[in-house]
Order: C-alpha cells, then sequence, then structure tokens
C-alpha cells in the first residue's frame, strides 16, 4: 500500500535523514526579534514561525512532503523568481525553512489589497488593471504551469504577491512562494484569485489562447526527468530517496503528464 502525505502521520523529511544530510540548526542561532516590528506579520497568528538569524528573516513549517522543493526545482526550470526551501530543525522537530524574499524599496500586496473589488474576467483584463509588463506576465503563466503540474488547489489571494516599487509606484508579480499543498487528488478546476479554469482542453485554449508561451511552458515541464531532479536534491542535501517516496512521485508525476497531454 503506498503512503498518502496529506492523510497520514508519515513525514518524507524525516524518514529521508541520514547521518550525511546536510541540515540547518536554527536552535543554535536564533536571535529573538520581533517579527511584527519587521513587517513581516500583522497579527500573532504567524509569529512563532519566524526566527532571525544572520541577519536573515526565516519562515519555518513542518514538513509533510517534499511539494515545496518540487516547486522551488520547476520554477528553476523555468527561470521564475521564487522563495527557497531549505532543510532546518527548530524546536527539535524537523521543519522547512525559507528566507523573507522581499526586497527594499518596495510594498508587497495582494490582488486583493490593490484591487479590493476585483472580479475575475479575463487575464487580459487583469494584465491591464495592474498595468503589468511583459516579465511579470510571463511570469504569471509560469505559475500557473507550474501549478496545473503540481495540480495546486492552494493558490488563494494571499499566496501570490505583487510588489509596489516606492518611488514609480510601479507594480511587478512577486516571487512564487507555498507549493505545500500541490498534487491533489479530484483535480478538475485550477482556481486562484487571478483566474479559474476547468482542466479541459477548451476551456484553458478559451482563456489562454493569446498566450502561446504559456502552453510552452506546460511542454517544458511535462518532458523534465522528476524523479531524476528529484535524486540530485537529495545529493544535494544528503537524504535518502526512498523506493516509497519514488514510487509516490512518480505516480502523481505521470498523473501531472496526463493532464498536460489531455489540455495540449
Amino acid at each position: 500500500m503506498g503512503i498518502d502525505p496529506n492523510t497520514s502521520k508519515f513525514h518524507f523529511l524525516d524518514s529521508m535523514v541520514t547521518p550525511f544530510s546536510e541540515i540547518k540548526d536554527d536552535e543554535k542561532e536564533n536571535i529573538k526579534m520581533n517579527p511584527k516590528k519587521a513587517g513581516l506579520v500583522q497579527t500573532d497568528s504567524f509569529y512563532e514561525n519566524w526566527a532571525y538569524i544572520d541577519r536573515t528573516w526565516y519562515y519555518h513549517k513542518y514538513a509533510k512532503n517534499l511539494n515545496e522543493f518540487i516547486g522551488e526545482i520547476l520554477a528553476n526550470n523555468l527561470d521564475v523568481p521564487t522563495a527557497h526551501y531549505e532543510p532546518a530543525y527548530r524546536s527539535g522537530k524537523l521543519m522547512i525553512r525559507t528566507p523573507d524574499f522581499r526586497v527594499p524599496n518596495h510594498t508587497y500586496m495582494t490582488l486583493y489589497q490593490l484591487q479590493p473589488k476585483y472580479k475575475q474576467t479575463t487575464f487580459e483584463n487583469f494584465i491591464s488593471l495592474l498595468n503589468l509588463d511583459r516579465e511579470s506576465v510571463l511570469n504569471v503563466l509560469k505559475m500557473f504551469a507550474i501549478d496545473i503540474y503540481m495540480r495546486q488547489p492552494d493558490r488563494s489571494n494571499v499566496n501570490i504577491l505583487f510588489k509596489i516599487h516606492k518611488g514609480t509606484k510601479k507594480i511587478s508579480f512577486a516571487k512564487i512562494f507555498d507549493y505545500t499543498n500541490g498534487f491533489d487528488k479530484d483535480y478538475r478546476v485550477y482556481d486562484n484569485a487571478i483566474l479559474s479554469m476547468e482542466m479541459t482542453r477548451e476551456d484553458v485554449y478559451k482563456k489562454l489562447s493569446n498566450f502561446p508561451e504559456f502552453f510552452s511552458y506546460l511542454d517544458t515541464l511535462s518532458h523534465l526527468d522528476m524523479l531524476k531532479l528529484l535524486r540530485s536534491w537529495c545529493l544535494r542535501y544528503g537524504f535518502n530517496m526512498t523506493k516509497e517516496i519514488e514510487d509516490y512521485y512518480q505516480k502523481e508525476d505521470e498523473i501531472s503528464k496526463q493532464i498536460i497531454k489531455e489540455i495540449r
């Protein structure tokens, strides 16, 4: 019987650790500072998730699967800015940490913060509304492609950020982040704050036929050797790719590539 990290207490990373695993120990160098004062959180809800280490803020989350690492791998293959993820110990538990990706002289907002009355119409209308440049448009399309490959059900408004230059007020697409809930078992609709599409060739082409780049990104992802990329990641961090985990992601890869094939 296969494993299901989304419904069981099984944690992939815990089972993959070896004596050679490269894991940061955030207990040793955690400098206590207030993430509220740094503008990282508005409430106390995620206060404990942040730690200030070596002059950098890191956000920590439990590692129930390898999806954050896979998302970063895919983003790097499409050359789109992404949050970086790495394993780390905190509070005696193996977690995933990511450095704060905000850059100076910018504020960060969600789509609904920028446009409180935004309603989904067309992708063209979204571009016009925010006056996005070509680079940002292509990066949003790359996010769409990655989300579809990963069968992402959680690309909600709070999981899409835009950065606004404090001087020019120019709006740009920020880095992609939060891939945790990917590989949904019953994936029929890709729905995010920007656009919603049924996973059919007819609806996807109806929504994005004016953007051939999106389809080339899907093609790129459909030709990646995911297991090879995951093995390379394991070598990088000294983790052991068990057969059980390899079988799990091989199956997910096959399902995702079949969806892309049906769309194309």
